[in-house]
């Protein structure tokens, strides 16, 4: 399943920085694969699955697009 997958990039990207003793922010990677992870959990499979394959800044922006789009619903 792409949510397991996606906590499993996050997982490793979190390896990573820490191997490099880089500090994770809220900016970096990590952030956006755990908000990927919040999408697949939140909205479903097909939502998560339109953002799985994006990366960097394109992910970012999608992801605060669903988010945007949650704060209406709400």
């Amino acid at each position: 399943m792409r949510a397991t997958d996606a906590a499993g990039k996050l997982k490793r990207s979190l390896q990573a920085r820490n191997e490099n003793n880089i500090q994770a922010t809220r900016d970096e990677t990590p952030y956006y694969y755990l908000r990927l992870a919040e999408v697949y959990v939140q909205e479903g499979q097909e939502k998560g699955d339109a953002l799985y394959n994006k990366s960097g800044n394109e992910l970012r922006q999608a992801l605060d697009e669903v988010e945007a789009e949650r704060r209406e619903k709400y």
